[in-house]
């Protein structure tokens, strides 16, 4: 089955919303909410790890850029955890996160082949699979 194009729209709209909304989330500047709790703020940064990279995917993108949203779920998830011990500001962990996001869709880009293949992935083998 293929994917209608008003879907795929949905989706990218979807994602890249979700990645502004938590930014204004991370900063602590809703409109309207004068003291932004912490809780919210930090859901602001993991909103690229729970909405934005899933919407991406789902849209069925092409090769390189699926691999790209491969690696930024896991360095996102790497930087989410490992960030904190050294600054507590959500608004940096975002800005980190969607620089991950832009360095993996560069990578991606830059190394898959003219023809649109990804790059190479490890096989997974054993029970890790």
């Amino acid at each position: 089955m293929v994917m209608q194009d008003w879907l795929r729209n949905v989706f990218l709209v979807q994602g890249w919303g979700s990645a502004a909304i938590g930014g204004i989330m991370a900063s602590g500047h809703v409109p309207f909410v004068p003291d932004v709790p912490l809780g919210a703020r930090v859901l602001g940064f993991w909103l690229i790890w729970l909405f934005t990279i899933p919407a991406l995917r789902a849209r069925k993108p092409a090769k390189w850029e699926k691999s790209a949203l491969n690696f930024a779920f896991l360095g996102i998830i790497l930087a989410n955890v490992i960030t904190p011990f050294f600054t507590k500001e959500p608004l940096t962990l975002w800005t980190i996160d969607m620089a991950i996001m832009g360095i993996c869709y560069g990578y991606s880009y830059n190394a898959s082949s003219k023809d649109g293949d990804a790059i190479a992935s490890p096989k997974i083998k054993g029970a890790l699979r």
